[in-house]
């Protein structure tokens, strides 16, 4: 029983830290303090829930303040964009969903779903706090506890090319979201028993990119057409000419010489019928 308590309280401590499903998350610095974290739990944390968090760890003796300037910068996408598919275009929209755990596509929804896909590949349960989950796929005790021996490579995420423990997901980015940047972060600091953040952005939006398609499907037959008559002399409607004289010429030329033909001539005016007719008395007589 100790070492479970043990085991569950170092992932408590590690909450703020390694989820943000949880409630909003702002860390000021590196050296972090528990009075930084702005957070909320929610009433399926069991245990949590009737727990007041009142600093366990240490006393605080300074906070921060925090000024942090961004920019931002909206993308606009090309009506032939949505044509193009999604792993070649580097984004998606957000109709484009192939996820379970939110019916609206995002980056950060693309995470909670590999976060959630990889907990059943190495614990076979997921986090009762993922939505849209089958509650037979949440953990119990065990679980809980399996997930956090296995921390640091389900929480941590990590590039391609790292070679350190950690998650890879490979999201895509959306099509249509804002990207956000940081211009410059403000610190200084206070002995308040609480720490501030201030989000300003200096100036409006002024700068829109716009997503375009390079070569599209007619652009790939121009430049194909224009290839070929440049080094083959000959052009697409030269490949349509071939095919013309080679299949569709052969049975024009045949059916106007129809009237040459003795079968024609004998059986070319007659009906379908009537000929099957006869030809079946003609069987049925030397049959008998």
């Amino acid at each position: 029983m100790k070492k479970f308590i043990t085991i569950w309280w170092r992932g408590f401590k590690r909450l703020p830290d390694t989820t943000s499903v949880h409630g909003f998350r702002f860390i000021t610095d590196p050296e972090r303090h528990w009075a930084e974290r702005v957070w909320r739990t929610i009433p399926q944390s069991f245990v949590t829930m009737n727990i007041r968090y009142q600093n366990a760890l240490h006393p605080i003796f300074h906070t921060t303040q925090t000024l942090r300037l961004i920019a931002i910068k909206t993308i606009d996408n090309d009506a032939g964009v949505r044509r193009i598919a999604p792993e070649r275009r580097r984004c998606r929209f957000t109709d484009e969903n192939p996820l379970t755990v939110y019916r609206h596509y995002s980056p950060t929804a693309c995470t909670a779903q590999c976060r959630s896909n990889h907990q059943l590949r190495a614990c076979n349960c997921t986090n009762f706090y993922t939505p849209n989950t089958d509650d037979r796929l949440k953990c119990n005790i065990s679980g809980i506890m399996c997930i956090n021996e296995n921390l640091a490579s389900l929480a941590v995420l990590k590039a391609r090319w790292s070679s350190r423990k950690g998650l890879y997901c490979d999201c895509l980015p959306s099509c249509t979201e804002a990207d956000i940047s940081i211009v410059k972060d403000f610190k200084e600091e206070t002995n308040n028993d609480f720490a501030t953040v201030e989000i300003v952005m200096p100036f409006l939006p002024s700068e829109r990119f716009r997503r375009n398609v390079v070569r599209g499907a007619l652009d790939l037959v121009v430049s194909t057409g224009g290839t070929a008559g440049l080094l083959l002399g000959a052009s697409i409607l030269s490949f349509v000419e071939l095919i013309y004289i080679l299949l569709v010429r052969p049975l024009f030329d045949t059916y106007a010489l129809r009237d040459e033909d003795p079968w024609h001539k004998k059986y070319g005016n007659r009906r379908v019928g009537e000929f099957s007719n006869k030809t079946a008395k003609k069987l049925q007589k030397i049959t008998d």
